[in-house]
């Protein structure tokens, strides 16, 4: 059943009860999870550090002071379900009252391995096959390039790296900046660099689209500066059978319309919705069922071959331009990145509604801090 996050289920399974360590969405995210098949795990309540500004419920259980569920400590395992930076402080307190605990941030690998497991287990019920990336054999391994995007305001990750030879820096937003960062740069040749407040990482998408015949490589894709594809442990990673690679997708429960519109304006979802009915009236039965599912393949991540990332580029930028057009700007910076949000969206109904045309595998995602 579990197998990716079969290492957390055998401590889960080792201790009488389980407490979420937070009332916020990571925790909403991590409850919604565990009360789902395949995993159905008995959860005691939640945990705060003090019921200053927290619910007195979250998901329906009941919100404590984790001073007050001291008598459980040696028969219970904490879920750690905040924000990183409040993390270690939890650590420190719930080693003083001697819980053993286990963090889940929403960025973490363990949080990563239960989407995995969900999601699998999800396709074998829809009779899909759910591929592992890491499962297909290959003789080829230098017939990819990687743009990992990168923005003149984007904070320094914590950890260092070195890019291997496949992966190629690509700022965007650079028609805002006269900073340059390594790489290439998404203002040169035809370019949407200018749109790069709204579209986010895709103005690097429709740089690479734009410049698909100077790239030499079969594969083309495109990942963040702290979101990467797990190529770790794979030596060839590359199989001429394969055609898409995706990373694993994010749940959102209840369904994937109600997280949207509880996050962002849910007029721009119903522009988005009339566009595509417009412009791509076959994909639209899809987008209902699949929209009102339990996931969707976020960040707009994709590896693809040339020709199919064509396809895919094609399809997806005339349903963003005229949803712009229809949708007003926002005086919000974060909201203003609305049609990054309702492309990451779009991007995996187009993989979707085409799952059965391509060969689609799935890489785990590297999380750099």
């Amino acid at each position: 059943m579990e197998v990716y996050s079969k290492k957390l289920f055998n401590e889960i399974n080792q201790k009488k009860f389980v407490i979420i360590y937070g009332a916020g969405k990571t925790a909403e995210r991590l409850i919604d999870l565990l009360e789902k098949l395949p995993y159905r795990v008995n959860i005691l309540c939640c945990a705060v550090t003090n019921m200053d500004d927290n619910p007195n419920n979250c998901r329906g259980y009941q919100v404590r002071p984790i001073t007050k569920l001291i008598k459980y400590n040696l028969n219970s395992l904490v879920l750690i379900a905040t924000t990183d930076k409040v993390q270690k402080e939890i650590m420190i307190k719930l080693k003083r009252h001697n819980f053993p605990f286990v963090s889940i941030s929403s960025e973490s690998q363990e949080m990563e391995n239960l989407c995995i497991d969900y999601i699998a287990h999800f396709f074998r019920k829809q009779g899909r096959k759910y591929i592992f990336l890491e499962n297909e054999q290959s003789n080829s391994k230098k017939n990819i390039t990687i743009f990992m995007v990168k923005n003149h305001n984007d904070k320094k990750t914590m950890m260092p790296y070195e890019l291997p030879d496949y992966m190629t820096p690509l700022q965007v937003g650079k028609y805002f900046t006269k900073i340059n960062l390594e790489g290439e740069k998404d203002n040169s040749g035809e370019n949407i660099s200018f749109k790069n407040k709204e579209y986010c990482e895709l103005t690097g998408t429709f740089w690479i689209w734009k410049n698909l015949e100077k790239i030499k490589s079969k594969y083309v894709g495109l990942c963040h500066y702290r979101r990467w594809f797990d190529f770790r442990k794979i030596q060839q990673f590359i199989n001429d059978d394969i055609d898409v690679i995706l990373t694993t997708p994010i749940v959102n429960l209840p369904n994937v319309v109600t997280i949207y519109e509880e996050d962002h304006e849910k007029e721009d979802w119903l522009v988005m919705m009339e566009v595509l009915k417009k412009l791509e009236p076959n994909y639209y039965q899809t987008a209902i069922k699949y929209f009102s599912g339990t996931f969707y393949y976020g960040y707009n991540m994709i590896i693809a071959k040339k020709r199919i990332f064509n396809e895919y580029c094609e399809w997806l930028f005339p349903i963003l331009y005229e949803t712009e057009l229809r949708c007003k700007g926002k005086d919000s910076i974060y909201q203003n990145r609305y049609i990054g949000f309702l492309g990451e969206h779009l991007t995996g109904l187009f993989f979707w509604h085409n799952f059965e045309k391509y060969k689609i595998v799935h890489s785990k995602r590297i999380f750099l801090k």
